[in-house]
């Protein structure tokens, strides 16, 4: 089967480009990722062009150098997520400019919620070709399923076989890792509850290093200043709060365990079999955990926001304030963290 041609077969031209359409973070880089390697694994065609919204993980040192990257990888603006009515005429005119047939929607929203995108969808429609995640099963599903599981159905229902590449790494010197950032300031532990814990492990496990890495943003970097001025007499903790993304992934390659936040860690850690327990505080942990990865653990909110996204794993306030948050990260109890922590290091020593 001539898989390029039944990919663009409703095309008014012929097109050898796929235009992945995801969030902008890093950890949905990591997850758009195991797409544009099974695509490319598939088609084994040297001139196929992948576009994707600029992002800071495929120009990581760290990242390229373990996982191949598409010889043909053209960014984008990112803005364009969105699908903003005003960036409708620079998508279309890039699309055509690069060869562009063919849209991945790998965002976990839906009709729903990703109204913008369904309108240039319905636009477009004899223009282009769009693949998207069956929100049919996803509004109506019963039982929870990761997003990985959704994103290979979609690519098995257009003759993609599916690509997931698991780097074993077997030097964990790098200690007890603790990602205490994340780009979505909902997804976050307070600075309290994580000095409370970071001081349990280290006083437990005297002869571990205990490794602490953030974010970027503004309030990653004052929430990391907090804990540094807090944390900083204690012998065994690292604290790396200038680090780039690329000293950050070095790190997390030879961790022995991770505790982290639901962010790109977490996702990483999926690829690289990196023990993880996770915290989630506003993300469904079974749609959003560390994928494929039997040394996976987490704790998770027993309080939800009232304004859940019907199976989607969030809720509407995201990307905004979500006004249950505070009480969604006191439900998460510290000691119930640390004694999880404990649990995880033990079989790590089986």
């Amino acid at each position: 089967m001539n898989i390029i041609k039944t990919s663009t077969e409703n095309s008014h031209f012929r097109s050898k480009g796929f235009l992945i359409v995801n969030y902008p973070g890093v950890g949905d880089a990591i997850m758009s990722y195991l797409i544009i390697r099974s695509i490319l694994s598939t088609l084994k065609d040297n001139d196929i062009i992948i576009t994707y919204p600029q992002n800071a993980l495929f120009e990581c040192q760290g990242f390229y150098k373990t996982f191949s990257l598409p010889k043909n990888l053209i960014f984008f603006n990112p803005r364009w997520y969105k699908f903003n009515k005003s960036d409708w005429d620079e998508i279309v005119y890039f699309m055509k400019k690069e060869n562009i047939g063919t849209i991945i929607n790998l965002q976990n929203e839906g009709r729903l919620y990703d109204k913008n995108y369904y309108q240039f969808k319905n636009a477009f429609l004899k223009d282009f070709n769009f693949w998207d995640l069956d929100f049919s099963k996803i509004y109506e599903r019963k039982e929870k399923r990761h997003i990985i599981d959704d994103m290979k159905d979609m690519l098995s229902s257009h003759h993609i076989p599916w690509q997931f590449p698991v780097v074993g790494l077997t030097r964990r010197n790098k200690g007890i890792v603790f990602y205490v950032g994340g780009s979505e300031k909902n997804k976050r532990w307070s600075p309290e509850q994580w000095i409370y814990v970071i001081r349990m492990i280290s006083a437990t496990y005297k002869n571990e290093k205990i490794f602490i890495l953030t974010g970027k943003s503004k309030s990653e970097m004052k929430e990391i200043g907090f804990i540094s001025k807090n944390l900083k007499s204690i012998q065994n903790v690292c604290l790396f709060p200038k680090n780039t993304l690329n000293e950050n992934i070095k790190i997390l390659k030879s961790a022995k365990l991770l505790i982290s936040h639901d962010t790109y860690s977490i996702h990483l850690s999926s690829l690289l079999s990196v023990p993880t327990v996770g915290i989630y505080i506003s993300t469904d942990p079974v749609i959003w955990g560390s994928y494929n990865n039997p040394h996976f653990t987490y704790i998770s909110s027993a309080i939800k926001c009232k304004n859940e996204k019907n199976g989607c794993g969030n809720c509407i306030h995201f990307h905004t304030s979500c006004p249950d948050i505070e009480k969604m990260r006191n439900s998460i109890d510290e000691n119930l963290v640390v004694s999880t922590i404990k649990n995880a290091i033990k079989k790590l020593k089986k």
